[in-house]
């Protein structure tokens, strides 16, 4: 956990020396930084079921003239009654004992031999709990109104713990609001910004228990099952992605300090691309932000051609 603190500080500092552009971090991201997406392997012998089908389909985040939310995830359909795949054949091996349609959950960058995040049965109730979740709502809502940071807080049974850590949230965003203060005109020209969202600082807390039946999918997401011994805080930014897990007693003025500067601050614009913290498998209209105007282009900087320099920041544990 200490590792994690020292490589979100390091990459605090490195930020700082690459060319910024005015832009927030904060707007940028929500604009700018399309959501990774999850790989979810669908296994059943046949088609599926139509009505299911079409359901899948209709999230999948594919380029059409259709409004709504979409999942941030790659269904990869593969027929059991077939010879199964190479790619998938140990995922199908740990699922086949069970009946009907199997979902098997694997994080963006899933690779062969790992193990999935989850799995379970792929019926419409299964699959709308994989994908929404009161807590995950709370999320996207806040960020398309333009706020810059959320503080997730995952909750333990030491509720003193949570009390000292939500209370320290408290003071040190009011702090922030005052003292982080945004170049006046930022956006003005409508070049780097295509909201009419709001550009100011500020922050929300969402809390969750870690023991939360209905929170079990983001749980899996924040921390592939482990229990945790303390409340941890995950801030969460753009499109719905996680910085890095900080435990509470590693959490002090200094690190909020330093994390609400940089989510604020002046954006790197190759900071996704060099892979700081995860994103949150999420159902969110994020276009919705940008009203009738047409979204922004992708940023050159952050295309598969441009060559990423890597920081040493904690990937999500896979097992």
């Amino acid at each position: 956990m200490l590792r994690a603190i020292v490589s979100i500080l390091c990459l605090f500092a490195f930020a700082s020396r690459l060319e910024a552009c005015a832009v927030p971090v904060f707007r940028y991201a929500l604009e700018r930084w399309e959501s990774d997406p999850f790989q979810l392997v669908v296994f059943n012998a046949g088609p599926l079921p139509a009505a299911l089908d079409q359901r899948l389909r209709d999230l999948e985040p594919v380029l059409n003239e259709n409004p709504g939310a979409r999942v941030n995830f790659k269904v990869t359909r593969v027929d059991t009654s077939s010879p199964v795949p190479a790619l998938w054949k140990e995922l199908w091996e740990a699922e086949k004992d069970h009946a009907g349609p199997r979902m098997v959950l694997c994080t963006p960058e899933w690779t062969k031999g790992e193990p999935a995040l989850w799995s379970g049965p792929l019926d419409h109730a299964s699959l709308e709990t994989l994908i929404d979740s009161p807590k995950r709502r709370e999320i996207v809502e806040h960020l398309l109104k333009g706020t810059a940071v959320i503080w997730l807080v995952v909750e333990t049974d030491d509720q003193t713990k949570n009390a000292a850590l939500g209370s320290l949230l408290e003071t040190e965003s009011e702090r922030m609001v005052n003292d982080i203060i945004i170049p006046a005109g930022i956006g003005k020209d409508g070049v780097d910004v295509r909201s009419s969202l709001p550009i100011e600082v500020s922050f929300a807390t969402v809390n969750v228990k870690q023991d939360d039946p209905a929170e079990a999918i983001l749980m899996r997401l924040l921390t592939n099952g482990d229990k945790l011994s303390e409340p941890t805080l995950y801030p969460v930014f753009g499109r719905a992605r996680a910085l890095a897990a900080m435990p509470a007693t590693t959490v002090n003025k200094g690190l909020l300090d330093e994390t609400g500067r940089f989510i604020c601050g002046a954006c790197s614009c190759q900071v996704k691309a060099q892979n700081p913290g995860f994103d949150l498998l999420v159902k969110a209209n994020w276009e919705s932000i940008f009203g009738d105007q047409a979204a922004p282009p992708p940023d050159p900087k952050l295309s598969p051609a441009t060559k990423p320099i890597y920081v040493p920041i904690p990937a999500r544990k896979k097992s």
